[in-house]
């Protein structure tokens, strides 16, 4: 499945977030609508400093659950466009 979402990305949606459905299904586990006292602050520097972290990332491969092993350069864009999809989505972006 992960590898279907891989192309799907790479190839249709060419990783232009306004190409991907906004507010598509999500697992149930990770809606957050929910959720009540979020700590933004808390929130906002844990981003960042993932988003560091994978900015930093300089192996020639990376193992993720959903994709199996990717390209460094693969990792990074998906990451990046993953976030910039949800910074979209939520008006922020």
């Amino acid at each position: 499945m992960g590898r279907l979402h891989l192309l799907y990305v790479k190839y249709y949606v060419r990783y232009d977030i306004h190409r991907y459905k906004k507010n598509s299904y999500s697992l149930p586990s990770l809606r957050t609508v929910e959720l009540e006292d979020i700590d933004f602050d808390r929130e906002r520097k844990e981003l960042i400093d993932r988003l560091t972290a994978v900015s930093e990332f300089d192996g020639w491969m990376r193992y993720t659950p959903l994709h199996g092993w990717v390209s460094q350069v693969t990792f990074k864009r998906n990451i990046y466009v993953h976030v910039q999809y949800h910074l979209y989505q939520f008006g922020v972006w």
